[in-house]
């Protein structure tokens, strides 16, 4: 024959600041009296010491940041985040690196997310490269009967304003045609 035993526990937790759950969301050292009484009232108290710390750093909210491309220039405008693990919140990144980049090649952004206590890094890649021809119209062809002087045309370039031609071949037909 089996008896039923029931033994009620009740909970008892001293704090030096109020508090209205059992949630214990600031960082610090606690001391917890936990209380078990039964039913006949034989009372047990026992201390718990815990410690809230935030020892690890934000995470990126992306596992890897795009890689930002132009042909002329680069104007970096979003700013990635990243997850305090501590307390949920979303942290935007900084970065000491420029957010503007107008020289040709490949350029590095680190950008760090510090919620107070830990730091973590992530880089981002961005990538300047011309890729399109400058435009000019057809030009003329020119006859003339005495000596001629060249004059360098222009073309536009869509990362510059003008460009002057350079002179990669002159050929000399003797024969007239």
């Amino acid at each position: 024959m089996f008896k039923k035993i029931f033994i009620i526990f009740f909970l008892t937790i001293s704090f030096s600041f109020a508090i209205t759950d059992t949630i214990l969301s600031q960082k610090g050292k606690y001391s917890i009296t936990w209380g078990f009484e039964d039913q006949v009232g034989n009372v047990k108290t026992i201390l718990q010491i815990v410690y809230i710390r935030d020892t690890v750093a934000p995470v990126p909210s992306e596992d890897e940041l795009d890689t930002l491309f132009g042909e002329c220039f680069v104007s970096v405008v979003d700013t990635p985040t990243a997850v305090d693990n501590f307390n949920n919140t979303i942290i935007k990144g900084k970065t000491n690196d420029t957010l503007f980049f107008n020289e040709q090649g490949t350029h590095k952004i680190v950008w760090y997310y510090d919620d107070g206590v830990n730091k973590s890094f992530q880089d981002q890649i961005v990538v300047v490269k011309d890729v399109t021809p400058p435009y000019i119209d057809s030009l003329p062809t020119i006859y003339s009967d005495s000596v001629y002087k060249l004059i360098y045309p222009v073309a536009i370039d869509n990362c510059d304003d003008s460009i002057y031609a350079n002179i990669i071949r002159i050929f000399l037909d003797t024969t007239g045609n």
